[in-house]
């Protein structure tokens, strides 16, 4: 269906005629300007533009001014893009800068926590504790110290914080020759220390264990397992022996924790305030390293 050219009314086809960016025009009024047979152009030219320059009987170059407004789409499509790329280029530094504002608080914290593990072990070592694989014994604070690997991981408990303990043992088998021994099946025993090492070492007769340890189990919910014997091991083995006498002596001093637990109910050590007020002036840059470690020594010096 034709239409009519919005300036001089005359019939545009549908195949005829300019497009521009907001109408349709004839050719004649399109050409009365130089756009000359460019379509391209024309799509770049409005309506008022257009009546403005026939107003006016200027004519352009219809190349040029294609060239032109292409190059000023160009230009904004790159301002865009740069646009884009400075705001992600901005939102990856806010990031990075979180990143490592971060990893700079994690360090600080761990190094406190460090400080703090350090400190807690040397006590212990101080109040000649029992020691038991990771777990200090200290009857001098009335508390128990877990040493993990995880140097950071350490935990502390008030003798009341223990609520009980079970040792664990599972049994395996060895082959001998063509046969294999016989076993039984594993898990907790109870009772106190010296029915559990009579038991192991009596009577429930088998011929070795995969492991050999004793689970704490504390108030609130948590637990600590001490492990004496991680692989195979013969029951009539010197290492077996020593490890069922050192799981005696843990469960004996285990019984003398439980049996009196309101006697190793203490408030905090002074030493403890003392170092964490020290670990505080420390991070605040109050004091140096070298003064910290130099009040730390004094400190333990108990």
């Amino acid at each position: 269906m034709a239409k009519f050219c919005p300036l001089c009314g005359n019939k545009v086809g549908v195949i005829s005629g300019y497009v521009l960016k907001d109408t349709k025009v004839c050719v004649n009024c399109g050409n009365q300007v130089g756009l000359a047979g460019d379509y391209l152009a024309a799509g770049y030219m409005t309506l008022s533009e257009l009546k403005g320059l026939i107003n006016n009987h200027q004519t352009i170059d219809a190349k040029a001014y294609r060239r032109q407004h292409r190059a000023a789409e160009k230009a904004a499509t790159d301002a865009t893009s740069d646009q884009a790329i400075a705001i992600l280029q901005a939102k990856k530094a806010t990031e990075k800068r979180a990143q490592q504002q971060q990893r700079a608080t994690d360090k600080a914290a761990e190094k406190t926590s460090q400080d703090r593990r350090d400190w807690l072990k040397a006590a212990a070592k101080a109040d000649h504790s029992s020691k038991f694989g990771k777990i200090y014994l200290d009857f001098k604070s009335a508390r128990i110290f877990i040493d993990p690997l995880l140097s950071t991981d350490y935990r502390l408990y008030d003798f009341s914080d223990l609520d009980h303990y079970k040792i664990y043992q599972e049994p395996t088998t060895i082959k001998k020759g063509h046969a294999l021994t016989d076993s039984i099946l594993g898990g907790m025993v109870a009772g106190p220390a010296g029915a559990m090492y009579g038991a192991m070492a009596g009577e429930q007769r088998y011929s070795a264990v995969a492991k050999l340890g004793v689970v704490l189990y504390f108030n609130d919910g948590s637990t600590q397992i001490i492990m004496f014997i991680k692989s195979t091991t013969e029951t009539d083995s010197s290492t077996y022996q020593n490890a069922c006498a050192t799981v005696d002596r843990l469960c004996k001093q285990l019984d003398q924790i439980l049996q009196a637990p309101t006697q190793h109910t203490l408030s905090a050590k002074p030493t403890d305030t003392q170092m964490q007020k020290l670990i505080q002036l420390r991070d605040a840059g109050i004091i140096t390293s070298a003064e910290f470690e130099a009040k730390k020594r004094q400190i333990l010096e108990f």
